[in-house]
């Protein structure tokens, strides 16, 4: 998939979720609106982290040389997985059970 293809299914996705919002709000399916919107949104949060680590390693691949590109891609997925999953994770895990 190209990084513009990438960037387009995320977008996509993440505005999905108002149309999710607009279709089952006043249905009183909270429950099915929640859940889809969080699928839908972790799904665009993905699509947007390959994207974001491709065009990272590109660009630094095309001024720095292959070997800095992939270097710093991997330096954007590691600190993109830990802000993004690590850190929510971590803190989900410390808080009380939702009622």
């Amino acid at each position: 998939m190209t990084l513009g293809n990438m960037a387009r299914v995320s977008e996509a996705l993440g505005q999905s979720t108002v149309s999710v919002h607009r279709a089952l709000f006043r249905r009183h399916r909270r429950r099915e609106q929640v859940e889809l919107a969080h699928r839908l949104t972790i799904i665009g949060i993905v699509f947007l982290a390959c994207a974001v680590v491709a065009v990272t390693t590109l660009i630094f691949e095309v001024l720095q040389g292959w070997t800095v590109g992939i270097a710093v891609g991997s330096a954007a997925a590691l600190l993109l997985l830990t802000l993004w999953l690590l850190v929510p994770l971590s803190v989900r895990s410390r808080s009380a059970p939702p009622d």
